[in-house]
């Protein structure tokens, strides 16, 4: 099953170290916590934990203990492999979404190459996703501990739009779609917001992303710079229509680059069933 947690990796407060602190996980595909116990605390028990964590912090309250000792728990114990990341710039900001590849480990020698005055020591190994990034929201949608569970719910709309003031109960939401426009050539306008949502949906339930027709996956095939991308096949073409229509995220399909040209190479357009038909007959 798949889980969801919210990260800080640095000190928002620290504005210029937290970006350089942050494209530094960026770039090494991991992310950092760090609050510690100045040893490797993988092997402890919660109890033991606890305990070193008492023994470290005596001027923090009983409360502020066990909320570190959480923190620290679950990014040792809780996040695993296949969850989802996501990274945030402070209490309303996120910075990018990721999937774990390696569960969290104690790494001195890598915590000596942090860009930042205070150098930590615990490491989550992510494949970072190349959209979304940077979605800013003019609301506070974080709590504050660094390491944070979030609901499906609440992850889902976290790609709604960052302005929106409310999240939803409902499962899927309608967007309306249709509506002439002139960009570059006649088009059909298509919501970006609810294309965001269906992918988001999908990499939710399968992280590598695999074709709906012919079971291709970018990140199976390009390791790292594959994570997260594929591309929306609207099911039902809105050229054929000339009013506004309702799209949901369930109304597209996630379909390789190749598939996805082939659907669209002539009129009226092929059906997903089609294509897999072709590839059948080419196959026997």
């Amino acid at each position: 099953m798949t889980k969801y947690w919210a990260i800080a990796p640095y000190e928002r407060r620290y504005a210029e170290q937290w970006e350089r602190v942050w494209h530094w996980n960026l770039q090494n595909g991991h992310i950092t916590l760090g609050w510690g116990i100045g040893r490797d605390p993988s092997h402890l028990s919660e109890d033991a934990l606890l305990r070193a964590i008492q023994q470290r912090e005596t001027d923090r309250s009983q409360r502020s203990q066990r909320i570190i000792h959480r923190m620290i728990w679950n990014f040792y114990h809780g996040i695993k492999r296949g969850h989802v990341v996501v990274a945030r710039r402070g209490l309303s900001e996120v910075a990018a979404i990721g999937t774990v590849r390696k569960a969290a480990y104690y790494d001195l020698k890598k915590s000596r190459a942090m860009p930042a005055d205070y150098k930590f020591e615990n490491f989550l190994d992510v494949d970072w996703h190349d959209e979304p990034r940077d979605i800013k929201f003019n609301r506070q949608v974080f709590g504050q501990p660094t390491v944070l569970p979030i609901s499906e719910q609440t992850y889902i709309s976290l790609f709604r739009s960052p302005t929106s003031k409310s999240f939803t109960d409902e499962d899927e939401k309608d967007f309306p779609e249709g509506k002439e426009a002139y960009r570059y050539h006649k088009s059909r306008e298509r919501n970006q917001t609810v294309i965001r949502i269906a992918k988001t949906q999908r990499v939710t339930a399968d992280p590598f992303l695999k074709c709906e027709i012919c079971g291709f996956s970018f990140r199976e095939r390009y390791g790292r710079i594959g994570v997260g991308y594929i591309e929306a096949h609207h099911c039902v073409p809105l050229s054929e229509s000339t009013a506004v229509v309702k799209t949901k995220p369930s109304d597209f399909a996630m379909v390789c680059s190749n598939c996805h040209r082939m659907l669209h190479r002539r009129r009226p357009w092929l059906e997903m069933g089609n294509i897999r038909s072709l590839m059948r007959r080419k196959q026997a």
